[in-house]
């Protein structure tokens, strides 16, 4: 599987966009901004996009949903079960509040605990891991290594996401922050919303 990282928007959001190596078939991790230089990497990388899947319903983290899938038809838009709905709703996704123009399309596809994204030969299984939104996912490439996993706002390199924003809750972050750090071995990679990626291993020892 191939990772590319492309740092969008005025919040610095990661968008991920991951490819299986032999047939090119891709998904979109997170498009909060500027789906011109997204689209045009994938065209230079040679990335088929499939599906857009994002790890919560926050406006910085869905800002290019519509604009991508206007360029890509056919692009489908996949996010947790319990965050589906915010993300065409202004005042739980946010825009209403930042100033975003434009209603952001539904999700086409709730993904659940246990569910799989699979493109080409890759597969990520998605964890249901609320705390910065009710329906916060993680997705998590078991079958490489060291295994990737993309944890959106649930934490960072140097801290945990907000929990001050419609469907956050403390106790809810800290039970999934316990269950990701305790289900990957050390060597496992968390690929952040914002910022640098961490290994879990160099992540437990900087503590919360």
């Amino acid at each position: 599987m191939e990772i590319k990282n492309i740092v969008v928007g005025p919040l610095q959001t990661n968008c991920y966009l991951l490819s299986d190596s032999d047939s090119g078939d891709g998904i979109i991790i997170d498009p909060g901004a500027d789906a011109g230089p997204i689209a045009e990497t994938c065209a230079k990388l040679g990335i088929k996009p499939l599906l857009i899947v994002n790890t919560h319903a926050h406006f910085d983290h869905i800002g290019a949903n519509r604009e991508l899938k206007d360029r890509f038809p056919g692009l489908k838009i996949a996010a947790g079960a319990l965050d589906a709905e915010s993300l065409s709703d202004p005042t739980q996704n946010l825009t209403a509040g930042f100033g975003v123009q434009g209603k952001m399309p539904s999700a086409e596809i709730a993904l659940k605990e246990g569910d799989r994204v699979d493109f080409g030969h890759c597969s990520l299984l998605v964890r249901h891991t609320p705390g910065h939104s009710i329906g916060s996912i993680t997705l998590a490439a078991e079958k490489e290594s060291p295994v990737p996993v993309f944890c959106g706002d649930l934490l960072f390199a140097d801290g945990v996401g907000r929990t001050d924003l419609p469907g956050g809750d403390r106790h809810q972050l800290e039970n999934s922050i316990r269950d990701v750090l305790s289900a990957y071995g050390d060597d496992a990679v968390l690929y952040p919303g914002h910022g640098p990626s961490i290994t879990v291993g160099e992540r437990k020892n900087l503590g919360w």
